[in-house]
């Protein structure tokens, strides 16, 4: 009994923290309908309107889908206090989600989309709907004693089971939409058939090898697809039922074993035997093409993030963020002999830039106040080993200096609204370069070696994700790439051409011509 309450407190502790992540300082407000609360901060009530038509939206087919339609009205809560996109689901206490409206502006598995907001909301609605369910004796208990820990048998799922689900129903294969039709999730699942698929034992568990957080995301959703394929879309509708009337947690064999014939162990290895007739093809022909030769120049490095060269009167060097999984981020050097060092720690992943005489610009999440996290520019000065802080709350993503040293443009993110800022070489603004409206959203920016115009990954409703180039004197953008695949990371050389990456069912480096 006494390890019992101790779960159960350790439980209630561990879900009620993110009960106030919300800033109290703020003026919310609700607006209400048939099935939710959404709540919004004071002046943006047309962004709250909108949310709440998609997430109607989202009601109505899930719960036709899952067969199940909660008893209350869900909360739903808009908040700006990071910088990043993601969002979050508990069915704890009451049904809430809460969804952090900044989108994805760089390629981060989250890019694929043609309604950034309608992705998130499927996805997080999927976890309401689903981790709500219950059945027989949960079901019933839960009219006595109400929403207790115990009785919401899908939150005790592994997190593949649940996370794969609502990737499944975020994604649209015919339309380019979800996670489970991306071109970076299926170069992802390639490696790891390549290199040995995980046993579900290991996914089972919260795990740091790679991929660490996403393979959850990325096992979850295949698998799901796998039951769809085989076993059609009613089974796998069918194990969640199943699930739902679990009074003991944790009986995800019992179930599968009921529904599919099979407990996970036999299934997993079916699992794997189908993704081996799905992605050892495409890896053959991959091969078959030939691969380009390249060098690899770091190590360790569990994510490697802001890669940037620079030449020195010692040759090329190079400088990125390692971020090794067992520690902090770094700020790595690699010097024209090759040898590696950690110049600093930061915090989590970061975009850089390069300047030989004005020095490193980065830009990383930062504690603006007790409830808000946002990216700053940060100014590091390698002969001096100083770190200096630009900015404070300045909300800005993706930075890069101009030729002479003593500006920066940068792209600045404010309540879901991304706009394009010409700083001074302190970061303080000398000029609101351009303000995009919904639908619009830049990614990683460049300053062309004469310092007129700015390339950058531009995402539009009508085009998802190309490049255009940014005149500064004229204040237009100009398309350099059009169609469905998705272009990022450009970056100009010397001359005036611009390298930068693209997918076309794989991922490609390719250079263009600005001009």
């Amino acid at each position: 009994m006494r390890v019992l309450l101790t779960t159960v407190l350790f439980s209630l502790g561990f879900f009620s923290q993110q009960v106030f992540a919300i800033d109290p300082g703020l003026h919310w407000k609700t607006i209400e309908s048939e099935n939710l609360f959404v709540h919004y901060a004071e002046g943006h009530k047309a962004y709250a309107e909108h949310a709440m038509a998609i997430t109607e939206a989202a009601h109505k087919r899930l719960t036709e889908e899952l067969e199940w339609t909660p008893r209350e009205k869900t909360h739903v809560i808009l908040s700006d206090e990071t910088d990043g996109p993601n969002g979050y689901a508990t069915p704890i206490f009451f049904n809430r989600t809460v969804l952090f409206v900044a989108p994805p502006s760089s390629i981060n598995t989250l890019e694929d989309f043609d309604n950034w907001l309608s992705t998130l909301i499927f996805h997080e609605y999927t976890h309401i709907v689903h981790l709500d369910k219950s059945a027989g004796s949960p079901e019933y208990l839960r009219g006595i004693f109400g929403r207790f820990l115990f009785l919401f048998p899908n939150i005790f799922q592994p997190s593949w089971v649940t996370e794969g689900l609502a990737t499944h129903k975020e994604t649209y294969p015919e339309r380019g939409i979800g996670r489970g039709q991306s071109t970076l999730y299926a170069s992802m699942m390639r490696e790891e058939v390549a290199n040995g698929i995980q046993p579900v034992t290991h996914v089972n568990l919260p795990v740091s090898t790679w991929p660490a957080g996403t393979t959850r995301y990325l096992y979850g959703v295949y698998f799901m697809e796998f039951i769809a394929e085989n076993y059609g879309e009613e089974k796998l509708q069918q194990w969640v039922d199943e699930y739902s009337n679990n009074l003991l947690p944790f009986f995800i064999n019992t179930n599968a074993n009921k529904v599919f014939g099979k407990n996970l162990t036999p299934l997993w290895k079916d699992y794997e035997a189908w993704l081996k007739r799905r992605f050892e093809p495409q890896i053959a022909a991959i091969e078959a093409r030939g691969l380009s030769a390249s060098t690899q120049i770091s190590e360790d490095a569990y994510r490697t993030d802001a890669v940037r060269a620079i030449q020195t009167d010692e040759g090329e060097e190079v400088y990125y963020v390692r971020n090794s999984g067992d520690e902090r981020a770094s700020l790595m050097h690699i010097n024209a002999a090759g040898e590696s060092e950690a110049l600093l720690t930061l915090n989590g992943g970061s975009d850089m830039d390069l300047h030989a005489r004005s020095g490193i610009l980065l830009t990383q999440s930062e504690y603006c106040n007790n409830y808000t996290v946002y990216r700053d520019i940060y100014l590091y000065r390698p002969e001096q080993d100083s770190l200096d802080r630009l900015t404070e709350c300045g909300r800005y993503i993706h930075v890069s200096w101009f030729p002479d040293g003593g500006q920066i443009a940068a792209v600045h993110h404010d309540y879901g609204k991304i706009s394009l800022h010409l700083l001074d070489e302190k970061a303080e603004l000398i000029k609101d370069l351009w303000q995009g409206e919904d639908g619009e959203i830049i990614g990683q920016i460049d300053v062309s070696p004469d310092g007129r115009k700015i390339v950058a990954s531009m995402w539009r409703r009508d085009g998802g994700w190309n490049l255009e180039l940014f005149d500064i004197a004229a204040g237009k953008w100009t398309k350099i790439t059009t169609g469905s695949n998705i272009t990022a990371y450009p970056q100009f050389v010397e001359n005036g051409d611009i390298l930068f990456s693209y997918e076309d069912g794989l991922a490609y480096a390719a250079e263009t011509d600005a001009a």
